[in-house]
């Protein structure tokens, strides 16, 4: 139900009160008993943390930091509220009242709920947590006078589907929703398929959270039965009766198996038992049922139709994701499906997990409610593939920002799972028919968008060390707004990339202080920006390079926190804690705050109270509500994320290239060379000759001149009315084939390691 996804809550709220007021009271001269909790969790260390070592981790998990937990005796609680409540000039935060508030309600309805999944609650337990509402109930009595209007309760309609039809132990309407937003063009798929792929870390978190409860009954499977069985009976059907032939149960109960999970539940439990798990992953369907009509969908008209695309499905897809489950290390990401199943193959005497059960239910609602347009994320994902590709082309073969970019990209050039088959199939290991290439990808959005995700990803965060490093563009954005700012430009001649990326990243990146307005703060803020002064441009002072200080150069920022973040956990395979309610809050309040956060690390004084309200804001969601927003946190990131920062220094580059080629007229042939560590002074000449720092020639101190001003004027009027300062922007929309990369030069050894087979 529904109040299985609000406990995780619970415990983050309990923790949150004991704090606010522990070091509150304490502040105020309180003597507390309460004592911090700061215990590291213990090392890593290979396979699954046990017992002590996996709670303390799981407190420790999503946290960049580690945060002190209050232990609080529960007689404390109402002492210490006193003391608060009497203490002058005490401001309550919002997010303390929204936080007491949920806890006192949802621990009252909690009992209730979990009975109604037919779980027997433990009485002297019960007891204890409804004692401790009350005490929570005196502490909200006590610091009332001091509290705002709370207008947090459970919500009444959550609450009114527990008791229906239309949730599980997991409650997917929220994810249902997203999908519907993906379908209609209203989300990115790689935003809905993390936000689902985090849903599932969540269930799996709720689930332990609750095992306790579930293991004095023989696990969440026997419950999950129980309360099937126990649905059924109440709307008077006999699950036993007018079976056929490989029917699980009777069918005329199938919408209410499908409420309770019992589809996937039944197909992954008789895989996993029928199948070696030494063979599982080469092993393919022969097709003995029949096959998933992907025309047909989601559109059923009979139990039984619809009960044969849900076991067809899931008789296709276990085999590949028991692959993707073998080759952990090779893939560039691991979605939870494949580590759900790595996790029961690796402990075969397990059942299977109930927040596993309802991931493959949730592919089957993706896959069926797509229809036969169940392969649109496929095609997104070669298109995204095809355009990394190809602004990869003009990059040299040898950088490697380059090839970690191309790993990823090219990863799924040739379908691993068919390639496998085909060869234990060719060597007449398994007859059984190969299913063409890519169905796996063909039929799985959710694991395209997150591949589409990594690449992106991959692209973004080392597109900034390759721009980053010969420090062309800061300057380049210097000389630009100097041109800009003495109407040199016509107002209609815009470089739009260049002007999209400024905005992105704000003035702290490309200047120092406020923009420079005239010609000597032109020049004095390029040197500053790029990490020299003024005097290190004395004619004594060139004859060698300038000197650089790197610590005081303005640098990109990377753009788009929550992407990287939870692709970094997208990119690990290992065993680790999955992230719960608590940790995907700070997720998203630490997002929200790089957001508003220059490349100086200095968080923008107009936006302290917009990141302040979004963290109130967060502290009121529960579990579907934190899945959501995250969903939009990752669609606000895409305009970062997707700008190609290759390209983009490329487009300056080039620039330069056009811009030193205007000089030799001027300065003679050869002042600056092509190489990295000279062209992108050549954006800094025109600033320094119209501060008189040197003369046209470059060889003295002298009278200010607009010279190179005019020349720099011209050639970048010509590059942009050639189109030259949009290619980005123009890459992202247009549509290639697989005749534009041909020229790529990747040499992908293997990465799967199938011929090793």
């Amino acid at each position: 139900s529904v109040a299985q996804g609000i406990y995780q809550q619970y415990k983050a709220d309990t923790d949150l009160v004991a704090e606010w007021l522990a070091v509150t009271a304490k502040t105020h001269g309180y003597a507390a008993t309460a004592t911090p909790s700061t215990a590291n969790p213990p090392a890593a260390v290979g396979g699954r943390l046990k017992g002590k070592a996996r709670k303390m981790a799981k407190n420790q998990a999503g946290t960049a930091s580690k945060k002190p937990t209050y232990l609080i005796k529960i007689k404390e609680f109402e002492p210490l509220a006193q003391f608060v409540s009497k203490v002058n000039d005490v401001k309550i935060p919002k997010y303390f009242s929204i936080a007491l508030e949920r806890v006192i309600q949802v621990r009252k309805s909690f009992s209730d709920r979990l009975t109604s999944s037919g779980v027997e609650l433990n009485a002297a337990s019960n007891d204890r947590h409804s004692f401790f509402v009350g005490v929570l109930e005196k502490v909200r009595h006590h610091l009332k006078p001091l509290m705002g209007a709370v207008s947090f309760s459970v919500d009444a309609k959550a609450d009114a589907k527990s008791r229906g039809l239309d949730d599980n132990f997991f409650s997917p309407l929220e994810i249902k929703t997203l999908w519907a937003d993906y379908a209609s063009g209203k989300l990115d798929l790689a935003a809905v398929s993390v936000a689902t792929n985090m849903a599932f870390e969540l269930a799996r978190n709720i689930e332990e959270e609750v095992d306790p409860l579930f293991s004095k009954l023989d696990g969440g499977a026997y419950v999950a039965n129980l309360y099937f069985a126990r649905i059924c009976s109440a709307f008077g059907i006999d699950i036993h009766e007018d079976k056929q032939r490989g029917d699980p149960y009777n069918l005329k109960a199938y919408d209410l198996a499908d409420v309770c999970m019992m589809n996937p539940m039944t197909m992954l439990i008789s895989y996993l038992q029928s199948t070696q798990r030494d063979e599982m992953h080469l092993q393919s369907y022969n097709g003995s049922f029949g096959w998933y009509d992907e025309k047909l969908g989601g559109s059923g008209t009979t139990n039984r139709q619809k009960w044969k695309q849900d076991m067809t499905a899931m008789l296709e897809i276990l085999p590949d994701v028991s692959f993707l489950a073998w080759k952990l290390g090779a893939s560039s990401i691991v979605d939870e499906l494949t580590r759900g199943m790595a996790y029961m193959m690796n402990e075969p005497n397990k059942t299977a997990p109930l927040w596993l059960c309802w991931a493959f239910q949730i592919y089957l609602d993706i896959l069926q409610s797509l229809g036969p347009e169940c392969d649109r994320g496929y095609r997104e994902f070669q298109q995204e593939s095809l355009k990394i590709k190809h602004s990869m082309l003009e990059i040299p073969v040898s950088n490697k920002e380059r090839s970690r970019v191309l790993s990823a990209a090219t990863r799924w050039d040739k379908d691993p799972i068919w390639a496998a088959r085909k060869l234990v199939s060719d060597a007449g290991l398994f007859p059984n028919e190969i299913a063409p290439e890519f169905k796996f990808l063909r039929r799985n959005p959710l694991h395209c968008g997150l591949l589409i995700h990594n690449m992106r990803s991959a692209l973004h965060s080392s597109g900034g060390p390759y721009l980053a490093g010969p420090g062309a563009l800061v300057g380049v954005t210097q000389l630009y707004h100097a041109l800009r700012k003495e109407k040199m430009l016509a107002d209609s001649l815009v470089w739009e990339d260049l002007e999209d990326l400024w905005k992105m990243q704000g003035n702290p990146s490309f200047f120092v202080g406020d923009l420079p307005t005239n010609r000597e703060a032109y020049f004095k803020n390029y040197c500053l920006s790029i990490g020299t002064s003024v005097t290190n441009w004395a004619a004594e002072r060139r004859k060698g390079k300038l000197k650089i200080n790197a610590a005081n150069r303005r640098n990109l920022k990377f753009m788009g926190y929550l992407t990287l973040a939870t692709n970094h956990r997208l990119e690990h395979p290992g065993e680790r804690v999955p992230w719960s309610s608590a940790a995907v809050e700070n997720a998203l309040n630490e997002g929200i705050l790089k957001q508003y956060t220059n490349s100086r690390d200095h968080i923008q004084p107009e936006f302290k109270d917009k990141v302040e309200e979004a963290r109130v804001e967060n502290a009121r969601l529960l579990p579907p509500g934190l899945i959501r927003k995250l969903a939009q946190g990752l669609q606000a990131e895409l305009p970062g994320i997707r700008f190609n920062l290759f390209t983009m220094h490329h487009e300056a580059w080039r620039f330069l290239e056009r811009l030193s080629e205007g000089y030799a007229g001027i300065l003679g042939a050869g002042v600056l060379s092509n190489k990295p560590d000279e062209l992108p002074f050549a954006a800094g000449l025109p600033l320094a000759v119209a501060a008189g720092q040197m003369s046209p020639q470059g060889d003295k101190k002298t009278e200010p001149s607009d010279a190179l001003l005019v020349l720099a004027a011209g050639v970048l009027r010509k590059f942009l009315q050639e189109g030259q300062g949009r290619a980005v922007k123009e890459a992202m929309t247009k549509t290639l084939q697989q005749r534009d990369v041909e020229g790529l030069k990747y040499v992908s050894k293997d990465p799967w390691g199938v011929e090793k087979l």
